[in-house]
């Protein structure tokens, strides 16, 4: 069988994105994949991979970002270069950055600059799914099968006991922030205790980090930090009956198993982000210059910003229908039917 280098330093969302093509990939070729710390902590246990390649890309960045004079695509290159002359591939497949400028204008593309009107037209009609299928050359399907991320027994065991645990219980999971400034709902605290007043058997789990965690205290949230593995986080997303947050890799996982979830659209739009996952009832920012479809690094990138008690946020973050979010709240939970 022929040999593939699969290449991708992606986020864990963005990874999911990539997920429903690997099938294809396996049934052609041998695939070693050369990958980040997070692409580590999906495929480290995955079988289907003849190898696997870690280069950690964020502690470069984390090095420029610290004011060291490094060029961050030659080092890339270079690193591209030495583990293709060790693999000696027949192809190879390089999803570097390959979501965010199809999908998103980053800073250095001329489409950054763009009227709102011309990305929008541009950008606004690419399922997020289709990027990785064009890079690995492989037609984009009807029928997308996005289960595929593998899973060991024990771990499928261990989280049909955690959703045991909480029998009866409306499982609420939510993103409170993701790795953007827009990646946001300053509201959210808020919200979280409205449904928690609302649904007596209601119990959240809030995913990453918070400001002020001490402010979050309740009997019935619980707080999922960066010491249990994201692949776990995702697998408790199969069991909950809700999702609900920014634009983030968790909303993916939902879509991924068909949980129920709203997602809080900004940068890009509803149906780009949703239309191939089932039980989807997420909503557009009312803000009249969303969906950007802007890659936002810092508040330089965001045509609209203000300034909210934890700082400078996009205005987008802040301009939900809420009485829409709740009645999709109270649709979920009814079409859920929980016995307490």
């Amino acid at each position: 069988m022929k040999k593939l280098l699969l290449i991708g330093y992606r986020g864990y969302g963005d990874w999911l994105y990539a997920v429903p093509a690997l099938p294809f990939l396996f049934k052609e070729y041998e695939v070693h994949i050369e990958m980040s710390f997070r692409g580590w902590e999906f495929f480290h246990d995955d079988p289907r991979f003849a190898g696997k390649t870690v280069f950690d890309v964020e502690d470069l960045y984390d090095q420029i970002r610290s004011g060291k004079p490094l060029n961050e695509m030659e080092i890339v290159y270079q690193r591209w270069d030495a583990v293709e002359k060790e693999v000696k591939p027949d192809k190879v497949v390089n999803l570097f950055r390959t979501l965010e400028s199809k999908c998103l204008a980053e800073r250095y593309q001329p489409e950054f600059k763009y009227s709102l009107e011309d990305r929008q037209k541009r950008f606004g009609k690419l399922d997020w799914y289709e990027p990785a299928f064009d890079a690995c050359g492989i037609p984009f399907p009807d029928d997308l099968d996005t289960t595929g991320l593998y899973y060991k027994p024990e771990s499928l065991n261990w989280a049909e006991g955690w959703k045991a645990t909480h029998n009866g219980q409306f499982i609420i999971m939510i993103p409170v922030a993701g790795s953007g400034l827009q990646k946001s709902y300053p509201q959210m605290k808020e919200l979280v205790y409205e449904i928690l007043d609302k649904y007596e058997n209601a119990v959240i789990y809030l995913v990453g980090g918070i400001n002020n965690e001490q402010n979050w205290r309740h009997k019935r949230i619980y707080h999922v930090f960066g010491d249990m593995p994201y692949k776990q986080v995702v697998l408790m997303a199969k069991h909950a009956n809700l999702v609900i947050g920014p634009e983030t890799g968790l909303h993916v996982a939902a879509g991924m198993w068909g949980t129920p979830k709203i997602q809080l659209c900004n940068l890009s739009n509803v149906w780009q982000l949703n239309n191939k996952h089932k039980n989807d009832y997420s909503i557009q920012s009312q803000c009249e210059c969303s969906p950007c479809h802007k890659m936002i690094n810092s508040i330089f990138d965001c045509d609209k910003t203000v300034v909210h008690d934890f700082g400078m946020v996009s205005e987008c973050t802040m301009m939900y229908d809420k009485e829409l979010i709740l009645e999709n709240i109270e649709t979920v939970y009814n079409k859920e039917s929980i016995t307490v």
